[in-house]
């Protein structure tokens, strides 16, 4: 699987999420296990704590990734359908429960993010063949989204009510004006 499928054509950076929560879990869970929310190799997810460890982990996790990338192309984080199951969570959780986290954070983060995350329906990060119709036309909504995202003016109001709920602290008014800003350089 690839981190980043570049599309040129669409102007366009994809980034698989899947590969992303690769890289986090590993931080995030040390700080499941320091916070003792893990117990007994169990992780509850309905436990408040555990989700705002987690929402943090992943937020944070997507934000540096857009500002790590230095490209002048838009970047779009694509959720797979689900997640793989060779993730370290998955030692902790079921697959169901864990999945039902993140497509609750997603669905949430879609609106509140100055830049575009998309839910895919199927694996962009396969075998895709980018002369194939459907994806071509997918390419250009997305190419679309992206472009609508960027001329909506960005509000800090919402996702500062999101932080102030979840106790994201590092999701500043400057952070996410050097976001917009990187991804306004486009």
């Amino acid at each position: 699987m690839s981190k980043i499928l570049l599309n040129l054509e669409n102007d366009l950076i994809l980034i698989n999420f899947d590969n992303l929560l690769a890289e986090i879990e590993s931080n995030c869970l040390n700080d499941l296990h320091q916070a003792g929310l893990i117990i007994n190799y169990q992780l509850d997810l309905s436990n408040s704590d555990s989700r705002k460890i987690i929402y943090h982990h992943v937020i944070y996790g997507i934000c540096e990734e857009i500002h790590r990338l230095k490209s002048v192309h838009h970047k779009v984080v694509v959720f797979p359908p689900e997640i793989s199951s060779n993730h370290e969570f998955l030692q902790f959780c079921s697959k169901d429960d864990f999945q039902n986290v993140l497509n609750s954070l997603t669905k949430r983060l879609q609106n509140l993010l100055p830049f575009v995350i998309y839910r895919s329906e199927e694996n962009l990060f396969g075998n895709i063949d980018i002369t194939d119709g459907n994806i071509r036309d997918l390419l250009r909504i997305l190419s679309r989204k992206c472009q609508i995202k960027d001329n909506k003016s960005f509000t800090y109001e919402k996702i500062k009510k999101f932080s102030d709920k979840f106790d994201l602290n590092f999701l500043s008014r400057e952070y996410f004006e050097s976001i917009k800003t990187k991804m306004r350089l486009h």
